[in-house]
């Protein structure tokens, strides 16, 4: 018979099953940063909804503050059922100002580990087959030429795109 050690980590659910299990309940939020034809920094806001790995809100910006960001998060909502959690990194553009707006809406928040990209991996994902597959073969001019690409870019994401890891 196995009798775990008292040390051990058996008590409590390990971080995929806890996606596993509430997944109907949970967005993810990440900013991708992309470079213009003139250098100048992009940031890009991305809320991801981790039952069907659907992108449900996105948004462009040269200067993201915690306000802006919360707007995006109040956008979001709108569209988008309130989720039980919303997990992302620790990244200084949200700031406390965001967390306190969370946990308003009556969702528990989960910031992610330091240098832990695993633990947002669906959002991570998402990102990297932006960048890889659409943004890698593009020079962006400015917010609003940005905005529209990837508007095209999660329209084909979202009804051309097969989706065999579902």
């Amino acid at each position: 018979r196995y009798l775990p050690k008292k040390n051990s980590r058996s008590s409590g659910q390990r971080w995929k099953t806890f996606l596993k299990n509430h997944a109907s309940g949970i967005i993810s939020i990440d900013f991708l940063t992309v470079p213009t034809y003139n250098f100048k920094l992009l940031h890009v806001i991305i809320f991801l909804s981790h039952e069907r790995r659907k992108i449900i809100h996105f948004n462009v910006t040269a200067h993201p503050t915690s306000e802006w960001s919360i707007q995006q998060l109040r956008n979001a909502l709108q569209e988008f059922d309130i989720p039980k959690f919303l997990i992302r990194d620790r990244d200084t553009k949200f700031g406390n100002l965001f967390s306190q707006s969370v946990s308003d809406f009556g969702i528990h928040e989960i910031i992610t580990a330091y240098r832990s990209p695993w633990q947002n991996g669906y959002v991570e994902r998402v990102i990297g087959s932006i960048r890889i597959e659409f943004l890698d073969h593009l020079i962006v001019i400015n917010e609003n030429h940005l905005r529209k690409l990837l508007k095209e870019y999660f329209h084909d994401y979202k009804y051309q795109r097969t989706n065999l890891g579902l």
